[in-house]
């Protein structure tokens, strides 16, 4: 916008006040902007079940329950269970918003209902969907296929599927490379080093290691399973894997956090960098319904679907469904332990029914955590509730602050002091830099963008 030159200086007295006029809007905004904060940035739904009034819709979205951003910023993909599809956005680095790229879902009938471009085996059921460091390769989690799906990236963002690895036992596909422990593969994480892929599985309640070629193909390299659990992985067992749904590697790439949802647990791997093999090390469970013997409980853990490990090595948090909570654990770098070091729940009466020290808005329901890259926010997606709860984290302590939420504008339950499109069922969150948010919405058919704010 031009702005026009006025006719004449204006007066000392004038000058001052329109200081002060501007100065008090400065300070105003100021206020009403907090590190963290999210500000809709559009959403895509689904174009044949999506509920949300969106202004992009695609092929793929239906039952949308995980996402994750390529390294690059370029790219974001979602995995849709109910349409058997992985679909591709191009992002816009500068505003983060995003545009629909097409779709690839499950070759077989009637799985993969969609009209995508392209078609795999192995998509049946997807639950997770995960980017290389380097952004060559994507990897995904087919649950009803046993099947881990490789595809290699273009520098467009374009997918082109690479085979698949699923279960010689329960794997109905013809999968050219076979894997102890992949039955109801459930979630998949690739190391920082790229060097490794880690694939866990509610029904067998192991996780599989992988090789990574730099190619992106995979080789199988073993499984560990729950303690006292089916032999499947030559007699290596862990406690806290029993039916497990999430997984993740640390920064340095020296440990490996596993959610074993039915043990209401988080499982302790020790990886070594130069091998990527990995040692159990120990358990934490939830001191009222953990169901597996860990040496440490916590409050807040029950019904646990997600974890994360913040970016400075330091922190890892999960989200407890059933305890409607975010659990904070230090963590200690030189070996990758855990100290429980409280929780925070839903402050609606019966919702949140441990005892952590604080409470807050949003957490009914709790699914999908993420640390910002920064390490200054953490944000908890809570399908119950249908919002987005925001904290503040202590850089220095690794203490959360709840900092209010982000709530659907048709069925949030709680009351948020921003709105959006698409937050109905929220399942996962992703970001992009500090700069963009990316959450799911399982029960909305839909991907909603946000921009974050980072002022100090």
């Amino acid at each position: 916008m031009t702005r026009r030159r006025p006719s004449r200086r204006p007066s000392r007295r004038l000058a001052l006040s329109v200081g002060l006029v501007t100065a008090s809007l400065v300070a105003a905004a100021t206020a009403l902007a907090a590190l963290g904060d999210l500000t809709p940035a559009g959403c895509v739904g689904d174009n044949d079940t999506g509920t949300d009034v969106c202004a992009e819709s695609s092929d793929g979205l239906a039952d949308a329950i995980s996402v994750v951003t390529s390294a690059d910023g370029n790219s974001v993909y979602a995995a849709a269970r109910g349409d058997d599809a992985v679909v591709r956005f191009d992002r816009d680095p500068v505003d983060g918003t995003l545009t629909p790229k097409g779709c690839i879902d499950d070759n077989d009938p009637p799985s993969g209902p969609d009209t995508c471009g392209r078609s795999a085996d192995g998509l049946d059921g997807l639950l997770s969907v995960a980017v290389s460091p380097d952004g060559e390769s994507v990897y995904t989690a087919g649950n009803s296929n046993d099947a881990i799906v490789r595809f290699n990236r273009k520098p467009s963002g374009q997918l082109v599927p690479k085979g698949c690895v699923d279960d010689p036992t329960t794997g109905p596909e013809l999968c050219a490379t076979t894997a102890q422990g992949l039955g109801d593969a459930s979630a998949v994480a690739v190391s920082p080093d790229g060097t490794s892929v880690y694939a866990v599985s509610s029904q067998d309640s192991s996780i599989v290691r992988f090789n990574r070629k730099p190619s992106g193909a995979l080789v199988p390299k073993g499984c560990i399973t729950q303690a006292g659990g089916v032999d499947i992985c030559g007699g290596e067992f862990a406690p806290g894997l029993t039916g497990s749904t999430a997984v993740t590697v640390s920064p340095d790439g020296t440990s490996v956090y596993v959610a074993g949802t039915s043990n209401d647990a988080v499982a302790v791997f020790k990886r070594n960098p130069s091998s990527g093999v990995l040692t159990p090390r120990a358990c934490i469970g939830d001191n009222d319904s953990g169901g597996a013997a860990c040496a440490q409980t916590t409050d807040g853990l029950d019904g646990i679907q997600s974890i994360a490990v913040s970016p400075d090595g330091a922190s890892v948090y999960a989200a407890g469904s059933l305890d409607d909570a975010v659990v904070r654990l230090n963590r200690n770098p030189a070996n990758g332990a855990l100290t429980p070091k409280g929780c925070i729940d839903d402050n609606d009466i019966g919702s949140g029914p441990d005892a952590c020290a604080t409470s807050a808005d949003g957490l009914n329901g709790a699914a999908g955590v993420a640390v910002s890259a920064d390490g200054r926010s953490v944000y908890v997606g809570s399908r119950l509730d249908d919002t987005v709860a925001i904290f503040r984290r202590s850089t220095a302590s690794g203490k959360l602050t709840a900092e209010g939420c982000v709530g659907d504008n048709t069925s949030a339950t709680e009351p948020c002091s921003v709105l959006s499109e698409a937050l109905d069922g929220p399942t996962a969150v992703a970001l992009s830099g500090d700069a963009s948010v990316y959450v799911t919405g399982i029960d909305g058919d839909s991907v909603a963008a946000f921009s974050r704010d980072t002022l100090p």
